[in-house]
């Protein structure tokens, strides 16, 4: 007996009430990455090397703000010093001068008081005044070479100043760049990361194309074509039985039609499988339950589909995306699951639609099964989560073996008033 739908399944969503889960159950969520492309390698390479670089020119940067600044430090130094050296000598200049005056007078009062003085005195006045001469000669040269050098150092420390107030400033902006590059070092990752999962994606996309119409055509040539091909055999042994009577003629116009018959299913079904038609015309939910009715005719597992909420008309390419997801999911609970029943929750509320589809087969290794399918070059998985996300959704596996598994996405949705009932299958 089909297991009775809860009342919600999907938790997390506003107003709405807890999903039911397989006990034990791991998951995955659309946030790993495939293996690195080339192109994006070389990108991450170069980001990585940008940013050693500047972390290397931040570390010379510091090391010459400290050297500047040691030597601004040096010259202040030495400048205080040649300060107090000018004052010590303009001191000593003054003090010469006072004793030059008192010797220049001496020696003027000796030579003009000769008679009284002896010619030793004269000697010795004029030699007394000389020689405070000489010292005050040096010292003035002194006086005038400390100023000049007073005046170098206020201009090297002026400048050393200027470079150190330059140096520092650099140093801190670089320091704020290397810190926003740390910062959104894994942000760039990520983008990176995504951007070679839809180069990957894109890849792959082109390969299931050319998959699918090989399929196609295998199908309408083992199908569509042989049945055909049937027919006109049948026609002409209809004809050549014309001469037989009508008995024999009725019995091969049975089976003429009931060749046009099978016919016309597996042509019905391979056009469902390219574009159900009730999709376009009725939206999503109809869309679903008639995949679902025509998958449990064929025979394997019964697919129940359960609906919460208004049934309403979403963005057509949100309703292909949303019916692409669970038709995916459903192929691979019939084909791989090995499931006794199928259940496809759609829940509509004002601004989402959340879908998920779960089975009670046999379950599997979420990550193993990616990897496994991320190396046979399969898009299934990969296909279904990318129809999620470029609506701005999240999409999540989430299984484990012998539990059977669970696939769960949600689309956000504008608000848009609920489709004519009269519309809705």
């Amino acid at each position: 007996m089909p297991e009775k739908a809860p009342a919600s399944f999907l938790s997390g969503a506003a107003g709405s009430r807890p999903l039911p889960t397989n006990s034990g159950q791991r998951g995955w969520t659309a946030t790993s990455q495939d293996a690195a492309l080339p192109g994006a390698a070389e990108i991450a390479r170069i980001f990585d090397a940008t940013l050693r670089a500047v972390e290397d020119g931040h570390r010379r940067l510091s090391e010459l703000v400290q050297v500047v600044r040691s030597e601004y430090e040096r010259a202040c130094s030495a400048l205080e010093q040649v300060k107090q050296e000018v004052l010590r000598q303009v001191e000593q200049v003054d003090d010469l001068e006072a004793k030059s005056r008192v010797a220049r007078f001496d020696l003027f009062r000796v030579s003009r008081d000769f008679q009284n003085h002896t010619e030793q005195d004269v000697r010795q006045a004029y030699e007394a005044a000389e020689r405070i001469q000489i010292l005050l000669g040096e010292a003035r040269e002194r006086e005038r070479f400390l100023k000049e050098r007073r005046a170098e150092l206020e201009r090297t420390v002026a400048r050393l100043g200027d470079l150190v107030r330059q140096a520092e400033t650099t140093e801190t902006n670089m320091r704020a760049a290397l810190q926003a590059l740390h910062g959104h070092y894994s942000g760039v990752s990520e983008s990176l990361g995504s951007w070679q999962a839809r180069q990957e994606l894109s890849r792959r996309i082109i390969t299931a194309q050319e998959e699918e119409r090989r399929r196609l055509a295998r199908e309408l040539h083992d199908g569509t074509a042989q049945s055909l091909a049937g027919i006109a055999v049948e026609l002409e042994l209809a004809e050549r039985m014309v001469d037989g009577g009508p008995e024999g003629v009725r019995r091969q116009l049975d089976r003429l039609r009931t060749l046009v018959k099978e016919s016309l299913t597996e042509v019905r079904r391979v056009i469902s499988d390219l574009r159900p038609m009730a999709l376009d015309e009725l939206g999503v939910i109809s869309a679903v339950r008639r995949h679902a009715d025509r998958l449990s005719a064929l025979g394997g597992p019964p697919i129940e589909v359960v609906v919460h909420g208004p049934e309403r008309r979403f963005d057509p390419a949100m309703e292909v995306a949303a019916f692409r997801v669970i038709q995916e999911a459903i192929h691979n609970a019939r084909r791989h699951a090995g499931a006794s029943h199928i259940w496809v929750y759609m829940e509509v509320g004002g601004t989402y639609l959340n879908v998920t589809v779960r089975d009670d087969g046999r379950g599997f290794d979420v990550e193993r099964v990616r990897e496994e399918a991320r190396q046979r070059g399969s898009i299934g998985l990969i296909s279904m989560e990318e129809r999620v996300k470029l609506f701005g959704g999240r999409f999540s596996i989430h299984s484990t073996p012998g539990h059977g598994s669970r696939v769960v996405a949600r689309f956000p949705v504008e608000a848009t008033p609920p489709a004519d009932p009269s519309k809705v299958g």
